[in-house]
């Protein structure tokens, strides 16, 4: 749960969200051929909400991919350059109350999200744009991990 730009990046080199544990191998939900068809649905997502104002519904976008996504012991990696993007938080802590594995990786003083997640990474730095290129270098690390093992 990043922003936009760089969520279709670690979309493309990880192939999903959800890292499954099953018979000690990582199996990953495999969505290369719905990456369109979700890309067209989340700019209409994200164009209805900014024409409707509706705020809440924004805010709960991450949260119901969880819902209808995940299960319990899956790994939720959010992104959030400041640690408070109030969508990125409302979906972090609904897998801290449903057993999800929360990883969350954020810049400037963490944010809430350091403080929620079971994991954290935090990039200690002001500069978005320096957040944002290290949450890159970190989603290529991930990416060759989970093809190495």
């Amino acid at each position: 749960m990043i922003g936009f730009p760089n969520y279709w990046h670690y979309k493309k080199i990880i192939c999903g969200w959800f890292i499954l544990k099953e018979k000690n191998k990582i199996n990953l939900e495999i969505q290369k051929e719905n990456i369109e068809k979700q890309k067209q649905a989340f700019y209409k997502q994200l164009l209805d909400n900014w024409i409707s104002e509706n705020k809440e519904q924004y805010d709960e976008i991450f949260k119901q991919q969880l819902i209808n996504l995940a299960v319990k012991n899956d790994i939720l990696i959010a992104i959030s350059g400041s640690g408070n993007s109030k969508n990125i938080l409302k979906a972090v802590n609904y897998a801290n109350e449903n057993g999800i594995i929360t990883i969350g990786i954020c810049g400037f003083d963490g944010g809430e999200l350091k403080k929620i997640s079971d994991y954290s990474i935090h990039i200690k730095s002001n500069l978005m744009e320096a957040c944002e290129d290290i949450h890159s270098i970190i989603g290529h690390y991930i990416a060759l991990w989970l093809r190495e093992n």
